[in-house]
């Protein structure tokens, strides 16, 4: 009996302290409106290193600065830096790559005071060794990649340079007027191995590629004269050696590399002003050979389309390249490589706008 009076006693005493609890919360509670929102936060980005002892994520705020944070599961610690955002570790785990956002109140008042793209703060790339020492940063970069496998080098890309000179309009009559210097075209492009600090550095870099295993970087360069001189260049990381594949006079809008890092492709046009297609090149790295392939390929049919990049390359890298080339005619062509032949046959048909792939079949539909 005295034990029921006990229960009793204590059911009482909990009820009574929960209802004392919900009363003060029904008093004290702060209604939603919008000055509530900003304040409310986000995880974005959550990622688990390879070796399975660091965790990363992002906690932003629907207006204003997020943070990155770094946690080491093993010790319990945590770690974090102002305005990080998409984060990649590296495939070993032994570094965090990571873009820094510029202030968002220094953002906002320049968008407000309606200053110039070029005169808006730009994003930054940090670089957060796991060791424990302090992230490194890089200003003003535009892009980044890091290999899913292999090696442990990555590369990035800074923004064009920005346009400080100011021209003089005050001009008299016998002032001889020169013509302008054309714009550089393309950024400066870096590729680095944040372990050994060892970096390499190249200009008027307008595109480039990773390979899978890490092994091996391409880019294209162009000068700045009216009819850009067109370089594809391949940089291999285990002899940190560059070498030259090509340079001609032209363009060249896509390049792609394989998942060992063997072999690239990439289209190219002599005539800027007028493409109508493409030759597709081919550069074997064992032989340090570029060959042009027969039949090169139609303008809005990309370097997908080639039977060399649908047996080499993956499907991700072509799914990507087939984005880049499209057109907003009606008419379309079924493309089919018959093995053996190095032909590509066609049948034009009237259908709507498209864009199929089929995997495993070797036939490509295409808008032309």
């Amino acid at each position: 009996m005295k034990r029921f009076y006990i229960i009793n006693y204590a059911l009482m005493v909990i009820f009574f302290f929960c209802s004392h609890i919900l009363i003060h919360a029904q008093q004290t509670k702060i209604p939603l409106d919008h000055s509530v929102y900003e304040s409310w936060k986000a995880i974005a980005n959550a990622k688990i290193s390879n070796d399975g002892r660091w965790v990363t994520y992002e906690i932003n705020p629907q207006r204003g600065d997020g943070f990155l944070y770094l946690v080491n599961i093993k010790e319990n610690s945590i770690d974090s830096i102002p305005r990080g955002y998409d984060p990649v570790f590296s495939n070993k785990s032994e570094f965090l790559v990571f873009k820094i956002k510029p202030q968002y109140a220094v953002v906002r008042q320049a968008k407000k005071d309606k200053k110039k793209k070029d005169e808006i703060p730009e994003d930054s790339l940090g670089i957060w060794l796991i060791d424990g020492s302090k992230p490194v940063k890089f200003p003003e970069v535009k892009s980044f990649k890091v290999p899913e496998d292999g090696a442990e080098w990555f590369i990035f890309q800074h923004h064009e340079a920005k346009d400080t000179t100011k021209v003089d309009t005050a001009l008299t009559d016998t002032t001889l007027v020169n013509k302008p210097e054309a714009k550089a075209r393309g950024s400066k492009l870096v590729i680095i191995h944040p372990l050994s600090n060892k970096t390499y550095s190249y200009d008027h870099v307008v595109s480039y590629e990773v390979s899978r295993q890490g092994n091996a970087f391409g880019f294209v360069q162009e000068s700045s004269d009216t009819i850009p001189v067109s370089t594809v260049s391949f940089f291999d990381t285990d002899r940190e050696k560059l070498l030259s594949v090509f340079n001609a006079q032209g363009k060249i809008p896509q390049l792609a590399l394989d998942e060992p890092g063997e072999q690239m492709a990439f289209l190219y046009h002599h005539d800027t002003s007028k493409i109508v297609g493409y030759d597709l090149y081919q550069w074997d790295a064992s032989e340090e050979k570029t060959e042009c392939q027969p039949n090169g390929v139609s303008a809005n049919m990309g370097i997908s389309g080639s039977p060399v990049m649908e047996r080499n390359f993956s499907s991700v890298q072509l799914q990507n390249l087939k984005r880049k080339k499209r057109t907003p005619c009606l008419r379309r062509r079924n493309f089919m490589w018959i093995s053996g032949t190095g032909k590509i046959h066609y049948s034009s048909q009237c259908k709507k706008r498209d864009w199929i792939v089929r995997k495993n079949v070797h036939t490509w539909q295409c808008i032309i």
